[in-house]
């Protein structure tokens, strides 16, 4: 009976073996390199691709980093990285508070230490004194109206950010219909096929294999890099909401010493400064962003058509990613660069 078994497998042999062969090489090709006419239906390998593609160019980060970056102020309410803070708002409002008292403080102490000072080198005259008082009256104003004028400056920039979205969209469009026209080609060179005989089958299955092996190599270190980049600039944006939050709380220590009649030489000037810059570098890390996705696709799209050139490519891709995060880390630097602040 044994042997009535073991007989046809032997005398057999090669056409199992051929069949089992071919059928794991079939289903090979169903798994990973699928053969859906249209991109948007890839799966397996094929639809992993696609997938390290989007974390190169980032498809979503453009609208992700709005969210992060617009810091919306008004009334009771405190939005970032679309979430609405309104226990936090409560929070921040009482703490302000506190501060506006020390800060009055302050500002009377800053007061009499200016008129002193004058009245010590012999200075005191009534021009002098006027405007002592005319600061003395800015700094109230100032102290009152604190937290507004650090949050006002946020929304200004924050409508900054959005104007350079909105510019960005326009580009964005023509990038998004050429990150499908290299999907369509990665695709096409992933699902060749030479012919319908065994043989070609065979054939065109382990090189669409192949192939897709190695796009997934060679996009790997982009995407990984990509996806750091994004942990970066995230880290970067949520710390520029809590350190604007920070300035909004102290701000009445900020501005509190105008009434020592310095003017625009006072620590209060070169604070609002910091503010503006704090606010500022928001819109630069967008402008970096930007540029460098806008640059990581030109450089995908000169060169996809050509096998030769792709792993070039792949590398200028990883400087270009880790040129941006260099740019959104700099950017609390180029902002004060800009005011002339370093």
């Amino acid at each position: 009976m044994r042997q009535s078994i073991y007989y046809p497998v032997k005398y057999y042999r090669k056409p199992i073996l051929c069949t089992v062969i071919f059928s794991l090489l079939a289903i090979s090709m169903i798994a990973f390199c699928a053969s859906e006419a249209d991109v948007k239906g890839a799966t397996g390998m094929v639809k992993a691709i696609f997938g390290l593609i989007d974390d190169i160019f980032g498809i979503s980060k453009m609208d992700d980093l709005k969210n992060l970056l617009i810091i919306d102020f008004s009334g009771s309410t405190l939005k970032a990285g679309g979430i609405t803070f309104t226990n936090l708002t409560t929070v921040i409002t009482t703490m302000h508070k506190t501060f506006q008292n020390l800060g009055v403080i302050m500002l009377i102490i800053f007061f009499g230490g200016g008129i002193l000072e004058s009245i010590s080198f012999q200075q005191m005259y009534i021009e002098k004194m006027v405007r002592q008082f005319m600061f003395l009256c800015i700094g109230i104003v100032l102290i009152s109206n604190s937290m507004d004028l650090v949050y006002g400056i946020g929304n200004v920039f924050s409508a900054l950010i959005q104007k350079i979205v909105n510019n960005a969209s326009a580009s964005n469009v023509d990038m998004l219909a050429g990150i499908m026209d290299l999907k369509k080609v990665i695709y096409d060179n992933c699902n060749v096929s030479t012919g319908s005989g065994l043989k070609a089958t065979i054939s065109d299955s382990v090189t669409n294999l192949a192939t897709s092996v190695s796009y997934l190599i060679q996009l790997f270190i982009p995407s990984l890099i990509g996806k750091l980049s994004n942990v970066v600039v995230s880290v970067m944006c949520w710390s520029r909401f809590v350190e604007l939050t920070i300035m909004a709380i102290v701000s009445p220590l900020t501005v509190c010493d105008i009434s020592s009649g310095t003017g625009m030489n006072s620590n209060a000037v070169r604070g609002i400064k910091n503010v503006i810059a704090l606010a500022l570098y928001g819109a630069i890390i967008m402008l970096a962003v930007f540029i460098c996705q806008q640059i990581q696709y030109g450089i995908f799209a000169a060169n996809v058509m050509s096998e030769s050139n792709f792993l070039s490519c792949v590398w200028k891709e990883i400087v270009v990613a880790i040129v941006e995060v260099g740019l959104v880390v700099k950017a609390p630097g180029i902002a004060k660069q800009v005011l002339g602040m370093s």
